[in-house]
């Protein structure tokens, strides 16, 4: 499962925002200030939620922002949020088991050798190649 299209709406930097990632990887770039750290915030915010007010999320002079990710198994989480908190159309554990499945222990990584590395990389990132083939 890969995130078929993210829009987001009144967060941070941007007043509207909509990306349909590629078939294989997207990478987001840019210059400082134009609203990278945004994105990824927003998908955070989706996935696994904030350890800060995610009001703080929402644009400057608006009362609340939004952020719509569909998926290709064919479902979309909508995360509405205002200055009271945020409200999700999917389930906690629905959430959870999905972050769970993007999930990567830095500590475990790190002490993988370089072999084991690639290999992991590949299969986070959906990959269908041998490392020799890279």
């Amino acid at each position: 499962m890969k995130i078929a299209k993210l829009k987001i709406t009144n967060i941070l930097g941007h007043d509207t925002y909509e990306i349909v990632p590629g078939e294989k990887l997207t990478m987001i770039s840019g210059k400082n200030g134009t609203g990278k750290s945004s994105i990824i915030k927003s998908l955070k915010s989706v996935f696994k939620g904030q350890s800060v007010n995610e009001a703080t999320l929402i644009r400057k002079g608006c009362e609340n922002g939004e952020i719509v990710v569909e998926l290709t198994d064919g479902n979309t989480i909508k995360k509405k949020i205002n200055e009271d908190g945020s409200k999700s159309n999917k389930s906690s554990a629905y959430l959870n088991e999905i972050a769970d499945s993007f999930g990567l222990n830095p500590v475990e990584f790190l002490l993988m050798n370089k072999k084991e590395k690639l290999k992991l990389i590949l299969e986070v990132l959906n990959i269908h190649a041998k490392p020799a083939e890279i």
